[in-house]
């Protein structure tokens, strides 16, 4: 107890000496006006580094803040569908609890800005010293939640949106310092969130730029054959058993990432094909992160950070505006233009009543006639025209929120049934839905625009950010602070710069060590199969990174029994196999096993060589277990 107060009390007064340096650097800011002064830096940043393709682009945060916060309610559900009764009903499932509803007002946008700070300050700090989950997963979400706060996300498509409108006095109450589109604090939000990511790889790779591992390239073998890392370790062992070449290529990608760790940030700014390099590597990272790898919900996070910072072209982009002619008498076709228009929030579409534009279809030798017959799509970049069944699988395509759609549409033209549909109701549509009386106003997505400058609150912000994680790095480069206890890299890891060092000696070696628990009639209950690979229960990061991790790291190159040492953990993991069961209270017997299995030969993989190594049970001992 003694240890949580002074940790609650060490981040409180973190909390204290971070806002006090900003209230410091924005009376500086508000009198010297630079929040009204434009850089070159600036310049560069909004108009050619992180430039938008789109007046429209700050609308796809929401869709952006309503993944993450269902995210975040999956990885909490994930840890709640393990606990214990008694967890329940203690601090764990209070933190819990305070996540769940969090990540409700998340979603619907309320009180969004106090939200993502508590989050950010408290939750990713006592929250998961509490639940013994703190990942570098969390690190990501503080400087993504940072990024949706300076760029006040939650004013689009949100409760807080719907109460700033009926209550605008209420904006600055709700912590929302700018009233609507900002190209260049969007494009500052997007370096700071960068920056920090920046930071954050330099580290890494300062701290293997001296490992064997990473400078053969061995670690990319062993982290793909990993049974506790890897989803598939059977068969990347099968693979570089039987395949030098595919050593050699794992290999190349480890070199690739060193290279690209330090030079993301640079790389962006400099922009073009070095630009491209950095995004399109980092979601294969990502990529391989999430469906090969085993590392919880990191690789979800960083697919979210990437989007937030590089997604500005397909489905956001109207350069390529679609131009739509519709009968503007018909009750389908009415409701039907409704529901596109408030669906469309990247303003992809123009609408042409074809009532109102008989001129400018006789332009695209379409009759009055036509148009009151079918939908038209208009391209005029790419002078096409679109209509009928056509057009729909068309907006599938072109706007997001129909994406989903989209391989209906496909299925419904590959076998036709789709158009035949469509003629049905087409032909039929006035019987069955009647005419307009009177044609009512469509929803059009609007982005109110506002001077371009950036809010000297979020100034302030980027001044601590940038000080801080500069502080930070060259605390790593001249080897000082990498323990991540002095007072600078605590106060840069309440913006998710942390001090990481993964796929080291230790991570891959903890594929060496394992144990399995077997209950009266033989079956193995979910958390290490017989070779080592990881179970349901590791779906939960509390099992996975507070315990099972701990255990292993603790266990490496030692030959004692886990059992003994971890006799309450071991009996922690049977009460939960027992309440996933709904156990009846009584005695029960279950069998400890510990196995040992050394990983392929560093020596031999720097020759491209990869031999498994033979199994060994190393502990064996029954537990009788009182639930």
């Amino acid at each position: 107890m003694s240890e949580g107060i002074t940790e609650l009390l060490n981040l409180s007064l973190d909390i204290l000496t971070l806002l006090a340096s900003i209230l410091i650097f924005y009376f500086l800011i508000k009198k010297l006006n630079l929040y009204k002064k434009r850089s070159t830096f600036f310049n560069l940043l909004s108009n050619k580094t992180f430039k938008s393709r789109s007046i429209y682009e700050i609308n796809k945060l929401p869709l952006i803040r309503i993944i993450f916060a269902i995210i975040l309610l999956q990885e909490s559900y994930q840890v709640y569908a393990y606990l214990i009764p008694s967890e329940i009903f203690g601090q764990q499932g209070l933190v819990l609890l305070v996540s769940f509803i969090c990540s409700i007002l998340l979603i619907t946008g309320l009180l969004q800005q106090y939200v993502l700070l508590f989050l950010t300050f408290f939750m990713w700090h006592i929250g998961d010293s509490v639940l013994r989950t703190s990942t570098l997963g969390h690190d990501i979400t503080a400087m993504l939640a940072i990024f949706l706060f300076l760029t006040h996300s939650g004013r689009i498509f949100s409760l807080d949106g719907l109460l700033i409108r009926y209550k605008p006095n209420l904006s600055k109450f709700l912590l929302y310092f700018s009233s609507g589109y900002n190209q260049t604090n969007l494009a500052i939000s997007k370096f700071l969130a960068l920056f920090s990511y920046s930071c954050l790889c330099y580290y890494s790779i300062i701290m293997h730029i001296n490992d064997d591992a990473w400078l053969y390239g061995y670690a990319a073998p062993q982290l793909l054959s990993s049974t506790y890392l890897s989803q598939f370790p059977e068969f990347f062992q099968n693979l570089f058993i039987n395949s030098e070449f595919s050593v050699v290529i794992s290999k190349i990608s480890m070199w690739v990432m060193m290279f690209w760790y330090p030079m993301i940030l640079p790389f962006v700014i400099f922009g073009g094909i070095f630009k491209r390099f950095i995004v399109i590597w980092g979601f294969l990272f990502f990529c391989v992160s999430a469906f090969v790898l085993q590392l919880g919900y990191l690789a979800y996070y960083e697919f979210l950070f990437w989007i937030a910072i590089f997604w500005t072209i397909s489905g956001i982009s109207n350069d390529e505006k679609i131009m739509v002619a519709y009968d503007d008498r018909c009750n389908l076709c009415d409701k039907t233009i409704q529901v596109i228009t408030f669906c469309d929030i990247f303003g992809r579409i123009e609408l042409k009543p074809a009532s109102e534009n008989v001129t400018y279809l006789n332009g695209w030798n379409i009759s009055l006639e036509e148009a009151m017959e079918d939908l038209y799509g208009i391209q005029e970049e790419k002078n096409k025209i679109t209509y009928g069944y056509e057009f729909y699988f068309l907006l599938s395509k072109k706007i997001i929120l129909f994406w989903p759609l989209a391989p209906i549409f496909f299925l419904g033209k590959l076998f036709n049934i789709g158009p035949s549909i469509y003629k049905f109701i087409a032909k039929r549509r006035r019987e069955l839905f009647g005419e307009c009386t009177l044609i009512r106003k469509k929803y059009i997505n609007k982005t109110i625009v506002r001077e371009d400058h950036v809010p000297s609150f979020n100034l302030s912000v980027m001044l601590s950010i940038l000080i801080l994680g500069s502080m930070f790095v060259l605390n790593v480069s001249l080897n000082k602070d990498q323990n991540n206890d002095g007072h600078i890299s605590r106060l840069a890891h309440l913006y998710g710069i942390s001090a990481i060092d993964v796929f080291n000696k230790t991570d891959l070696g903890m594929s060496e060590i394992w144990f399995t628990l077997e209950d009266e009639q033989g079956n193995i209950i979910p958390l290490f199969s017989e070779s080592g690979e990881r179970l349901e229960m590791h779906n939960s990061a509390r099992v996975y990174f507070g315990h099972t991790l701990y255990m292993k790291r603790r266990f490496l190159e030692k030959e004692s029994c886990m059992a003994n040492t971890f006799e309450d953990w071991i009996n922690y993991f049977i009460r939960i196999d027992l309440n996933l069961k709904n156990a009846n209270s009584g005695q029960y017997l279950y069998v400890f096993k510990q196995f040992k299995q050394p990983n392929a030969s560093n020596e031999l993989l720097i020759d491209n060589i990869f031999q498994v190594q033979d199994r060994t049970l190393t502990c064996q001992k029954e537990i009788n277990f009182m639930f």
